[in-house]
């Protein structure tokens, strides 16, 4: 299924109903851990995977929920760390809830508990002109090795398959996208994630100054023309080894 909802899976939106018709709907706001406790209790674990016959199969492992055993994924290696649903929770809280600057909108899980999530709204707008935009930033993470956990800005609220994916496309052509893999430093490096996502939300009011100072500016003609020369210069004539300028019809 597109939206990737499965029975096992568990979705929370803040206000107003999701396209699909499947999440549970919330109006009181909420801390990341409050949300992250309703959609996934659990503690990850990591165990040895075995054949039919019960051998250990070398290199190999599974994940599985700690409050039912259920097996989440598999054929995982020695060096997988699992990141804890708590884990991110507990980011989100430290840099977007507890500060006051955005609020949970969506929480949930997908294709049976293989993606975890918990997207904010910030309360910051971002104008082009006459467009006002409300960014979002997302905390996501595959617990299958598939994909790294990642966090940062982009435009859409995300409640389902599809919009996790988009948003994780957003926010991985951003340079200031946090991307970690699932290694053995992994917490570690979540606890670094922390710094580079608070730098993440104070550009957004830098972001909106800088659009503020470009719709009020209006050019000349030599204006504009000084403009594309900055930005498109254009080629130096080419000449010959001797120094004789050569022709060229763009030239002419």
């Amino acid at each position: 299924m597109a939206h990737g909802i499965l029975e096992s899976d568990k979705i929370l939106v803040k206000d107003e109903q999701a396209w699909h018709g499947k999440a549970e709907v919330f109006t009181e706001e909420k801390s990341g851990r409050a949300a992250q406790l309703e959609v996934a209790p659990y503690f990850l674990e990591k165990f040895a995977s075995m054949d039919v016959n019960g051998v250990e199969i070398p290199d190999s492992f599974y994940l599985s929920r700690s409050d039912t055993q259920d097996p989440i994924a598999g054929n995982l290696g020695s060096d997988y760390c699992p990141i804890q649903p708590e884990e991110i929770a507990d980011i989100v809280d430290q840099i977007v809830v507890n500060p006051g600057i955005g609020r949970v909108v969506s929480c949930g899980t997908l294709n049976g508990h293989q993606d975890f999530w918990i997207d904010c709204e910030i309360d910051r707008d971002f104008r082009a002109g006459e467009d006002i935009n409300q960014p979002f930033i997302s905390f996501s993470n595959n617990n299958t090795g598939r994909r790294k956990f990642l966090a940062g800005a982009h435009l859409h609220r995300v409640v389902c398959n599809n919009t996790l994916n988009l948003a994780n496309r957003e926010m991985k052509s951003s340079p200031r996208c946090v991307a970690i893999r699932h290694s053995r430093n992994a917490s570690e490096r979540l606890v670094h994630a922390q710094k580079s996502l608070g730098v993440v939300l104070a550009t957004f009011d830098q972001f909106d100054a800088e659009m503020h100072a470009m719709s009020n500016m209006t050019l000349d003609r030599i204006g504009v023309v000084n403009f594309y020369d900055a930005i498109m210069p254009y080629p130096e004539q080419p000449k010959d080894e001797d120094g004789t300028v050569q022709y060229d019809r763009r030239y002419a």
